[in-house]
Protein backbone atom coordinates (compact mmCIF):
# COMPACT_ATOMS: atom_id res chain seq x y z
CA UNK A 1 0.00 0.00 0.00
CA UNK A 2 1.27 3.95 -0.78
CA UNK A 3 1.12 6.17 1.65
CA UNK A 4 2.85 4.64 4.70
CA UNK A 5 5.98 6.80 5.39
CA UNK A 6 5.15 9.34 8.01
CA UNK A 7 4.77 12.95 7.06
CA UNK A 8 7.49 15.82 7.75
CA UNK A 9 4.67 16.75 9.79
CA UNK A 10 3.91 13.83 11.33
CA UNK A 11 7.45 12.55 12.40
CA UNK A 12 8.22 15.82 13.42
CA UNK A 13 5.41 15.77 16.01
CA UNK A 14 6.47 16.64 19.46
CA UNK A 15 3.60 14.03 20.88
CA UNK A 16 4.91 11.58 18.37
CA UNK A 17 8.33 11.96 19.19
CA UNK A 18 7.55 11.63 22.88
CA UNK A 19 5.70 8.69 22.61
CA UNK A 20 7.76 6.49 20.74
CA UNK A 21 10.87 7.73 23.37
CA UNK A 22 8.44 6.57 26.54
CA UNK A 23 7.18 3.33 24.58
CA UNK A 24 10.87 2.25 23.85
CA UNK A 25 11.74 3.34 27.73
CA UNK A 26 8.81 0.96 28.74
CA UNK A 27 6.86 3.25 29.86
CA UNK A 28 3.49 2.59 28.21
CA UNK A 29 1.08 4.94 30.14
CA UNK A 30 2.68 8.07 29.92
CA UNK A 31 3.14 6.96 26.10
CA UNK A 32 -0.67 5.99 25.72
CA UNK A 33 -1.23 9.53 26.59
CA UNK A 34 1.03 11.16 24.22
CA UNK A 35 -0.58 8.82 21.39
CA UNK A 36 -4.39 9.44 22.60
CA UNK A 37 -3.95 12.88 21.99
CA UNK A 38 -1.82 12.49 18.63
CA UNK A 39 -4.79 10.68 17.78
CA UNK A 40 -7.05 12.86 19.11
CA UNK A 41 -5.41 15.98 17.03
CA UNK A 42 -5.72 13.99 14.05
CA UNK A 43 -8.93 12.09 14.12
CA UNK A 44 -10.53 13.52 11.06
CA UNK A 45 -7.79 13.14 9.01
CA UNK A 46 -7.99 9.52 7.51
CA UNK A 47 -4.29 10.13 5.62
CA UNK A 48 -2.81 11.17 8.90
CA UNK A 49 -4.42 8.60 10.76
CA UNK A 50 -3.04 5.63 7.99
CA UNK A 51 0.16 6.91 8.71
CA UNK A 52 0.22 6.19 12.08
CA UNK A 53 -1.36 3.31 11.93
CA UNK A 54 0.85 2.11 10.01
CA UNK A 55 3.75 3.21 12.08
CA UNK A 56 2.46 2.32 15.37
CA UNK A 57 2.33 -1.50 13.85
CA UNK A 58 5.49 -1.05 12.83
CA UNK A 59 6.70 -0.32 16.59
CA UNK A 60 4.84 -2.67 18.06
CA UNK A 61 1.93 0.03 19.93
CA UNK A 62 -1.02 -2.44 18.46
CA UNK A 63 -3.34 -0.83 20.55
CA UNK A 64 -2.82 2.94 19.12
CA UNK A 65 -2.50 1.16 15.68
CA UNK A 66 -6.07 -0.48 15.74
CA UNK A 67 -7.89 2.96 17.15
CA UNK A 68 -6.27 4.79 14.05
CA UNK A 69 -7.35 2.21 11.68
CA UNK A 70 -10.36 1.92 13.06
CA UNK A 71 -11.00 5.68 12.95
CA UNK A 72 -9.84 5.49 9.65
CA UNK A 73 -12.75 2.98 8.20
CA UNK A 74 -15.20 5.42 10.27
CA UNK A 75 -14.37 7.87 8.56
CA UNK A 76 -14.76 5.77 5.04
CA UNK A 77 -18.50 5.53 6.10
CA UNK A 78 -17.96 1.67 4.67
CA UNK A 79 -18.05 -1.60 6.18
CA UNK A 80 -14.78 -2.78 7.63
CA UNK A 81 -15.10 -5.55 4.53
CA UNK A 82 -15.84 -2.75 2.01
CA UNK A 83 -12.47 -1.06 2.71
CA UNK A 84 -8.82 -2.37 1.55
CA UNK A 85 -8.14 -5.33 3.40
CA UNK A 86 -4.60 -3.74 3.91
CA UNK A 87 -6.27 -0.94 6.01
CA UNK A 88 -8.87 -3.39 7.45
CA UNK A 89 -6.49 -5.38 8.69
CA UNK A 90 -4.60 -2.77 10.64
CA UNK A 91 -8.11 -2.52 12.52
CA UNK A 92 -8.28 -6.37 12.71
CA UNK A 93 -4.82 -7.69 13.59
CA UNK A 94 -3.83 -11.05 14.73
CA UNK A 95 -0.78 -9.49 16.65
CA UNK A 96 1.56 -12.09 18.88
CA UNK A 97 0.59 -14.65 16.09
CA UNK A 98 2.89 -17.18 16.66
CA UNK A 99 2.16 -17.15 20.52
CA UNK A 100 -1.69 -16.65 20.03
CA UNK A 101 -2.17 -19.76 17.31
CA UNK A 102 -0.25 -21.73 19.75
CA UNK A 103 -2.48 -20.94 22.75
CA UNK A 104 -5.36 -21.27 20.79
CA UNK A 105 -4.30 -24.62 19.39
CA UNK A 106 -3.17 -25.89 22.48
CA UNK A 107 -7.16 -25.95 24.01
CA UNK A 108 -8.55 -26.75 20.68
CA UNK A 109 -9.65 -22.26 20.60
CA UNK A 110 -9.90 -21.24 16.78
CA UNK A 111 -7.74 -18.76 16.64
CA UNK A 112 -9.95 -16.52 14.91
CA UNK A 113 -12.30 -16.83 17.19
CA UNK A 114 -9.68 -16.53 20.03
CA UNK A 115 -8.66 -13.04 18.29
CA UNK A 116 -12.43 -11.24 18.16
CA UNK A 117 -11.95 -12.00 21.43
CA UNK A 118 -8.88 -10.69 22.33
CA UNK A 119 -9.56 -7.44 19.75
CA UNK A 120 -12.87 -6.36 22.21
CA UNK A 121 -10.94 -7.41 25.54
CA UNK A 122 -7.90 -5.49 25.11
CA UNK A 123 -7.36 -4.20 21.90
CA UNK A 124 -4.41 -6.31 21.85
CA UNK A 125 -2.77 -4.12 24.60
CA UNK A 126 -0.63 -6.16 26.83
CA UNK A 127 -1.02 -3.47 29.66
CA UNK A 128 -4.75 -3.19 29.83
CA UNK A 129 -6.62 -3.10 32.52
CA UNK A 130 -10.32 -2.96 33.54
CA UNK A 131 -12.21 -1.40 36.49
CA UNK A 132 -12.68 -4.63 37.06
CA UNK A 133 -8.77 -5.64 38.12
CA UNK A 134 -8.73 -7.61 34.73
CA UNK A 135 -5.36 -7.43 33.47
CA UNK A 136 -3.45 -8.49 30.21
CA UNK A 137 -4.53 -8.95 26.54
CA UNK A 138 -7.03 -11.49 27.62
CA UNK A 139 -8.21 -9.91 30.37
CA UNK A 140 -8.15 -12.18 33.76
CA UNK A 141 -8.93 -11.15 36.66
CA UNK A 142 -5.99 -11.90 39.34
CA UNK A 143 -8.08 -14.57 41.65
CA UNK A 144 -9.31 -16.38 38.59
CA UNK A 145 -5.62 -16.65 36.96
CA UNK A 146 -4.94 -17.99 40.47
CA UNK A 147 -7.55 -20.84 39.95
CA UNK A 148 -6.00 -21.76 36.42
CA UNK A 149 -2.93 -21.92 37.18
CA UNK A 150 -3.37 -24.03 40.13
CA UNK A 151 -4.63 -26.39 37.93
CA UNK A 152 -2.32 -26.25 34.88
CA UNK A 153 0.55 -25.81 37.55
CA UNK A 154 2.04 -23.47 35.48
CA UNK A 155 3.61 -20.85 35.14
CA UNK A 156 6.51 -21.37 37.91
CA UNK A 157 6.17 -18.62 41.09
CA UNK A 158 3.26 -17.36 39.21
CA UNK A 159 3.06 -13.04 40.45
CA UNK A 160 -0.14 -10.92 39.08
CA UNK A 161 2.44 -9.09 37.03
CA UNK A 162 2.51 -12.53 35.20
CA UNK A 163 -0.43 -11.29 33.22
CA UNK A 164 0.87 -8.90 31.27
CA UNK A 165 3.23 -11.13 29.76
CA UNK A 166 1.52 -12.25 26.14
CA UNK A 167 2.98 -15.79 26.10
CA UNK A 168 1.46 -16.33 29.95
CA UNK A 169 -1.80 -14.54 29.42
CA UNK A 170 -2.37 -15.89 26.24
CA UNK A 171 -2.25 -19.41 27.52
CA UNK A 172 -4.02 -19.04 30.38
CA UNK A 173 -6.96 -17.37 28.41
CA UNK A 174 -6.84 -20.16 26.09
CA UNK A 175 -7.12 -22.55 28.79
CA UNK A 176 -10.07 -20.45 29.93
CA UNK A 177 -11.91 -20.59 27.09
CA UNK A 178 -11.68 -23.76 26.62
CA UNK A 179 -12.59 -24.75 30.41
CA UNK A 180 -15.94 -22.31 29.94
CA UNK A 181 -16.81 -23.80 26.72
CA UNK A 182 -16.51 -27.58 28.23
CA UNK A 183 -18.29 -26.47 31.04
CA UNK A 184 -21.16 -25.05 29.02
CA UNK A 185 -21.72 -27.92 27.18
CA UNK A 186 -19.70 -26.29 23.66
CA UNK A 187 -21.97 -23.59 23.28
CA UNK A 188 -19.90 -20.68 21.95
CA UNK A 189 -22.25 -17.67 22.59
CA UNK A 190 -22.73 -19.19 25.93
CA UNK A 191 -18.99 -19.29 26.01
CA UNK A 192 -18.78 -16.02 25.09
CA UNK A 193 -21.40 -14.76 27.95
CA UNK A 194 -19.62 -16.93 30.37
CA UNK A 195 -16.07 -15.86 29.98
CA UNK A 196 -17.62 -12.09 30.09
CA UNK A 197 -19.82 -12.76 33.14
CA UNK A 198 -19.15 -16.05 34.22
CA UNK A 199 -19.80 -19.53 33.61
CA UNK A 200 -22.35 -19.67 36.45
CA UNK A 201 -24.24 -17.23 35.19
CA UNK A 202 -23.72 -17.92 31.49
CA UNK A 203 -25.02 -21.96 32.54
CA UNK A 204 -28.34 -20.11 34.20
CA UNK A 205 -29.05 -18.32 30.79
CA UNK A 206 -28.29 -21.86 28.89
CA UNK A 207 -30.83 -23.73 30.55
CA UNK A 208 -33.47 -21.33 29.83
CA UNK A 209 -32.49 -20.68 26.37
CA UNK A 210 -31.39 -23.86 25.22
CA UNK A 211 -29.44 -23.78 21.81
CA UNK A 212 -31.33 -21.34 20.07
CA UNK A 213 -28.60 -18.54 19.65
CA UNK A 214 -31.72 -15.58 19.34
CA UNK A 215 -33.26 -16.79 22.50
CA UNK A 216 -29.97 -17.20 24.67
CA UNK A 217 -29.25 -13.82 23.82
CA UNK A 218 -32.38 -12.51 24.74
CA UNK A 219 -32.24 -14.04 27.92
CA UNK A 220 -28.78 -12.99 29.20
CA UNK A 221 -30.16 -10.69 31.91
CA UNK A 222 -26.49 -8.77 31.91
CA UNK A 223 -26.25 -5.45 28.95
CA UNK A 224 -23.21 -5.74 29.22
CA UNK A 225 -22.58 -9.73 28.29
CA UNK A 226 -25.31 -9.85 25.79
CA UNK A 227 -22.76 -6.46 24.47
CA UNK A 228 -20.00 -8.62 24.65
CA UNK A 229 -21.59 -11.46 22.71
CA UNK A 230 -22.59 -9.33 20.10
CA UNK A 231 -19.77 -7.58 19.44
CA UNK A 232 -17.88 -10.53 19.54
CA UNK A 233 -19.27 -12.17 16.66
CA UNK A 234 -19.37 -8.80 14.66
CA UNK A 235 -15.68 -9.09 15.27
CA UNK A 236 -15.40 -12.46 14.34
CA UNK A 237 -16.98 -11.61 11.34
CA UNK A 238 -14.82 -9.41 9.73
CA UNK A 239 -12.45 -11.15 11.20
CA UNK A 240 -13.32 -14.81 8.56
CA UNK A 241 -13.78 -12.14 5.65
CA UNK A 242 -10.64 -11.20 6.38
CA UNK A 243 -8.55 -14.16 7.19
CA UNK A 244 -10.72 -17.30 5.05
CA UNK A 245 -10.75 -19.17 8.47
CA UNK A 246 -7.18 -19.52 8.51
Amino acid sequence: PIGTTLSPALASDPMLKRGTELWALGWWLDARAEFDALHDAHRDDPAALYQLAVYYQGIGVYRSSILAATRVIVLSKQVATAVPPYLARLAYPIDYSNLLVAAARTYGVDPLYFCSLIRLESDFDTQAVSGSEARGLTQIVPSTADDIVGRLNWPPNFTNSDLYRPFISLKLGAYYIDFVRRYLGGNLAATLAGYNAGPGAASGWLSSAGDDLDRLYETISSGQAQNYVQFTYENNAVYRALYGGK
